[in-house]
């Protein structure tokens, strides 16, 4: 904080005053203004109108009384009382001086209330260096033999001899950032980065050392500058002595002010009056003085410290929350900050003491400590505590473990490990706890992908629970089957292969051990051809796959291979054409596979399946104004042998079928491998839309089709069982960015009656927005899916810049009860987070129960980790 405002160039700029005030005559001292600009307000208020005190002007004699001096004590705090002995945080700045001060870089300095940054006009512009060029505006710091301008015939501080300006304002100086090199010594260029400084006026005192600037002193090193009234440098104490609305602006963000500044020139030691900083992060630290000590450790005196702003219409009234320390220690070595005595108040009011209270500083980015808490009970778990705790390993690795305290189940201990490496990452969940019946139960997520060379990479993603309903009942994100994957893949080119093994874990009631296999190995290879002379291009898919289950299911082993090419054309009228060849051809080795007629089969069996696919679309262009309106007619022909399903051939990984405009015109339309689609069919239908000028815009697709042969493959119900399917619908309307409405239907091809509705809306400004989402499909034959109706609701309000809520319900239309409901109020602004939550679920699942919920959880921001 103290030690970045003044690390490296503080010193080195008042070096470059005393060099500059041996080429400028001696001025009459003016002195500084008596009122000063003080942006962040007085920090303790010594009285009312009590003006500081000006600066006093030079001598030709050296000061009886040392320049390094502690300040002087000032009075306590006006309105301070026994609980609150620091008084207000920031009191709104008095009128600003006659004189104004440099105007500040705007990028410097966040934006925020007017109490913390001064709006004040820009200085008149100084005089140009006599000698400047575009390429040297500050004019040479040595004279060369062939240099116009007089040379002073007294040597300045360092020996050299330095060019006369013109009189009145002192001329910017220019010097290298360490030591004086002149351009012949360099080789005609400085080596070093320069410091530059101005000011209305600069005296040097030569009998004793003494160098000082005056008015509207500013000092620019490395993108860091000084603002000030007042800079002395002793040479003989080495002694720097900055007055009167010192304000420094760091190149990363940070802007320091305070009255006084007194520090040895190697920067090792110091003293400071009423300072007040503004971190990169928009957080403020006040104080009534700091003291510098090695040049690693800085002491602020009666700090406060709150990243809240303030409130435009009173200033002077307390920030959200802040905290009070009698002692506020700055540690560069371990780069964390201390407080002794510190009290947390919310709105002026003190709602919490500590003794000592440490964080880390605003450039750690990771520190062990605890995290924000979250607090909630329910009806099943009772009065829950979280309080997470953070640990860093090293730079590479951390661990948080979060203990979880409830009162009708005990104590549940989670963990997350995670670690980076050069090529590749790891992460690891972990959690256990003992019910109470007695039982241990846990659950393990862990994630890992590590790159071996430029084409191949290997990885893991394991998840496992001890029991189907663990994860569900203690909070943790849970799937209805639980996936676990390791394996390896390579790209390269037009090729892709991956080898997998597969593992699963069904965490839903009523499964049996045949829905949970094996799967070792799965290679799967991918291949796209570079166009060929005829225009068209060679795609090659293959796999392997192995499953075995246990003595009750059947085990499963398949090679396939998917060669195809591919040729798309178009004639001068508009006409869009796409043509396409391919083999299905699989083998397998099975073993117990149950058939229709309940006998089982153990042995060899396989399936060449051809197919030729032929499909036209013309897309028509209309526009009317600024709305432009499509039209496209679209028809897809398939030809291939009828069946191609023999029951010998088991169904793994194509046992749900859904028929929706997404694989109308798709040659296979199953998802996986195990069932091809046969027969002739000629899938056809009408794309139209209305597109606006920006955003607006409406689509609608309907389509049917129709099949030569019935295919059995199919079940009642799926929509394809006979010549005719039923027919798909699906529209989009999204007139402007507050609305937004999606519908998907299915239609009996009879008597048109729905088998399938699927509506998503969104609707409002962020003052109201509206969500509703409804499903209704019946079940199809053979299908572990019953049917469904369900209703969601969501409603979600930004009451304010910092109030927002949101409101969700689940509803089951088909059995007519509520699954689920939530509520959440959440507050959030630059300092401060609070999530409030209540919830209901009302279904069981063995020992799952109705539950109702409520949590909260609080976040105090810029604080990072938190350790007592």
């Amino acid at each position: 904080m103290v030690a970045a405002a003044f690390r490296s160039f503080l010193a080195r700029a008042v070096l470059v005053a005393a060099a500059a005030a041996c080429a400028v005559e001696a001025a009459a001292a003016t002195p500084a203004d008596s009122g000063a600009d003080r942006p962040l307000g007085i920090l303790f208020d010594p009285g009312a109108g009590q003006p500081p005190q000006s600066a006093p002007a030079p001598q030709a004699v050296a000061p009886a009384a040392p320049v390094y001096v502690p300040p002087a004590p000032v009075p306590a705090a006006a309105g301070s009382t026994a609980d609150r002995p620091l008084g207000l945080l920031f009191v709104a700045p008095p009128a600003p001086a006659a004189r104004p001060m440099p105007p500040k870089p705007r990028a410097a300095i966040p934006s925020g209330p007017a109490s913390y940054v001064p709006t004040t006009p820009a200085p008149a512009p100084a005089p140009v260096a006599e000698g400047a060029t575009p390429g040297r505006p500050l004019g040479v710091l040595f004279d060369s033999p062939s240099s116009p301008a007089p040379i002073r015939s007294q040597p300045g501080p360092y020996g050299r001899a330095y060019p006369a300006g013109p009189a009145g304002r002192a001329q910017p100086a220019l010097a290298p950032a360490t030591q004086v090199q002149s351009p012949a010594e360099s080789g005609g260029e400085t080596q070093e980065t320069p410091v530059n400084l101005l000011a209305d006026e600069m005296s040097f005192d030569r009998e004793n050392g003494i160098v000082t600037a005056r008015g509207n002193v500013e000092v620019s090193y490395g993108g860091r500058t000084l603002y000030t009234e007042r800079l002395a440098y002793n040479q003989n104490t080495q002694i720097v002595t900055a007055e009167g609305s010192v304000t420094i602006v760091e190149p990363t963000g940070e802007t320091m002010f305070a009255d006084q500044a007194t520090i040895t020139d190697d920067l090792r030691d110091g003293i400071i009056r009423n300072i007040g900083l503004i971190l990169a992060d928009r957080s403020r630290l006040a104080a009534h003085g700091a003291k510098r000590s090695g040049g690693v450790v800085t002491e602020l005196r009666q700090g406060i410290y709150s990243p809240c702003n303030l409130c435009e219409e009173d200033p002077e009234a307390a920030p959200l929350w802040q905290i009070k320390a009698v002692r506020v220690i700055h540690d560069n070595r371990t780069k964390t900050v201390e407080y002794r005595d510190a009290w947390l108040e919310v709105y002026g009011i003190p709602v919490a003491y500590t003794p000592y209270f440490i964080h880390p500083d605003p450039t750690v980015r990771r520190k062990a400590g605890f995290l924000a808490p979250g607090f909630g009970g329910s009806s099943d778990l009772g009065f829950v505590v979280r309080t997470p705790y953070f640990y860093p390993i090293d730079e590479t690795s951390d661990v948080t473990v979060t203990p979880m305290f409830m009162a009708e189940e005990g104590l549940l201990l989670s963990g997350d490990y995670r670690k980076r490496f050069k090529d590749g990452k790891l992460d690891v969940q972990l959690s256990g706890t003992q019910d109470s019946e007695g039982d241990t139960r846990g659950h393990i997520f862990a994630k890992g992908l590590f790159d071996l060379n430029r084409t191949w990479r290997a990885g893991f993603d394991i998840n496992r629970s001890t029991d189907d309903t663990f994860l569900r009942r203690y909070g943790f994100d849970s799937p209805p089957v639980l996936e676990s994957r390791v394996y390896a893949e390579g790209f390269r080119g037009r090729n892709y292969m991956v080898a997998n093994a597969y593992a699963f874990q069904d965490l839903r009631a009523q499964t049996d051990a045949i829905d949970s296999p094996i799967v070792l190995p799965m290679f799967e290879y991918n291949h796209v051809g570079e166009p060929d002379r005829f225009g068209g291009n060679f795609t090659m898919d293959a796999s392997f796959l192995a499953i075995t289950r246990d003595d009750t299911g059947n085990d499963t082993r398949r090679v396939s291979f998917r060669p195809a090419w591919n040729r798309r054309f178009s004639d001068s009228f508009g006409n869009l054409f796409g043509f396409s060849t391919g083999i299905y051809a699989d083998g397998y080795h099975v073993a117990d596979v149950s058939r229709d007629n309940d006998t089982d089969f153990t042995g060899f069996a396989g399936r060449v399946h051809p197919y030729v696919s032929l499909d036209w679309r013309l897309p028509l262009i209309n526009q009317i104004g600024t709305v432009s309106q499509t039209l496209e007619p679209i028809v897809n022909v398939v030809a291939s042998p009828n069946g191609g399903n023999p029951s010998k051939i088991p169904n793994e990984d194509s046992q749900e079928f859904e028929f929706d405009d997404t694989n109308l015109f798709e040659v296979n339309r199953f998802g996986g491998v195990d069932r091809v689609e046969g027969g002739t069919r000629v899938n056809y239908g009408m794309k139209w839309g209305l597109f606006g000028p920006k955003s607006g815009n409406m689509t609608l697709l309907v389509g049917q089709t129709y099949r030569v042969s019935p295919d059995d493959t199919f079940s009642d119900g799926s929509g394809l069982e006979d010549h005719f399917s039923d027919i798909l619908a699906a529209a989009q309307i999204r007139p402007n960015p507050y609305l937004q409405v999606g519908y998907r239907t299915q239609l009996d091809k009879d008597d048109l009656t729905p088998r399938r509705h699927q509506v998503l809306a969104n609707a409002g400004p962020p003052l109201l927005t509206t969500g509703v989402s409804y499903v209704f499909f019946e079940q199809p034959a053979d299908s572990e899916f019953t049917s469904r109706e369900e209703l969601t609701l969501n409603v979600g309000s930004q009451l304010s810049r910092t109030w927002r809520t949101r409101f969700q319900a689940v509803r089951d239309m088909e059995a007519q009860e509520m699954r689920s409901l939530s509520a959440d109020l959440i507050y959030e602004d630059e300092c401060l987070l609070v999530n409030t939550r209540f919830s209901r679920t009302f279904y069981s699942d063995r020992d799952l129960q109705p539950t109702d919920a409520f949590t909260v959880n609080l976040l105090l921001k810029t604080l990072g980790p938190i350790t007592f």
